[in-house]
């Protein structure tokens, strides 16, 4: 049926109470339940054009709108997206602010299945693995870094946050629909892993005997399995020793503690593509 046709027989939604509002709130507040049904929601135009321009062809989409919200913008949205198809649901507009994760939001966002990435290789490229990272901007701005950087797979532990909360989904840009992110019990687990055999393993903490990321005799112009630990603990330097893992540091000024973790990141990922594009 002719989605236009759909959004002007759509029913505005008044009763928190409602099976379709309870359900949408399970999907953006729960990451267990997010994950059981694979169901994301994402809000704001300049995300979900992110999503559109990422991941071709999506078979289904829920679209959930204010009342209040200008239906000439939703009518642009339908006219960009032709042949999808769509299921509206219209909500009172104290309802949407319940929602809604957007401090002056446009009045309308989607429901989606988790975007399926495909890589092109057999083999894996570059690997970043992330341990603990708890920080909803923390780990939206790794992926961000990461996606920017070309980094293609993430690897996270289950002490690590949810990379497709409203949340982390904002702070990663869109970085998420880039990305293949696998999950694992802990980082005992992922080194394990065969393909992290085939990889130069490189951790980065401040304590030990870390080497300088600068240091002319750190070479990474080979593929790179990335390992960083959470805001406040880092990573186990037994676990470092114990797996032979390649300790590097990122000089900085006394002054400071340390680097944040997505700083910290970013600095190691550029630094790769500088000495590869030598």
């Amino acid at each position: 049926m002719n989605n236009f046709f759909l959004l002007q027989k759509t029913h505005t939604i008044c009763s928190k109470q409602n099976s379709q509002v309870k359900e949408l709130q399970k999907i953006i507040f729960s990451n267990k339940y997010r994950h059981t049904k694979k169901l994301l929601w994402i809000e704001g135009k300049k995300l979900c054009e992110s999503y559109f321009q990422n991941i071709k062809n999506p078979k289904k989409i829920t679209f959930v709108f204010d009342a209040s919200t200008n239906k000439d913008n939703i009518r642009m949205f339908l006219k960009e997206n032709i042949g999808i198809d769509i299921n509206f649901i219209c909500l009172k507009s104290d309802l949407f602010r319940e929602i809604s994760q957007i401090e002056n939001s446009s009045g309308w966002g989607i429901i989606v299945q988790f975007p399926k990435i495909q890589t092109k290789r057999m083999s894996m490229d570059d690997l970043i693995i992330l341990d603990g990272i708890q920080d909803p901007g923390n780990l939206g701005n790794i992926i961000r870094t990461s996606a920017a950087a070309g980094i293609v797979n993430i690897w996270l532990t289950n002490g690590t946050t949810d990379p497709f909360s409203p949340k982390v989904l904002r702070a990663g840009s869109g970085g998420q629909f880039l990305i293949k992110f696998s999950f694992f019990s802990d980082l005992k687990e992922i080194l394990k892993r065969h393909e992290i055999t085939q990889m130069q393993v490189l951790a980065t903490e401040l304590k030990g005997e870390s080497i300088n990321l600068f240091h002319k005799k750190v070479d990474l112009r080979h593929k790179c399995a990335w390992v960083f630990g959470s805001e406040g603990m880092g990573l186990s330097q037994e676990l470092v020793k114990k797996n032979k893992l390649l300790s590097l540091k990122v000089p900085h000024s006394k002054k400071i503690d340390s680097l944040n973790v997505a700083s910290a990141v970013a600095i190691c990922l550029f630094e790769m593509k500088r000495q590869r594009s030598m």
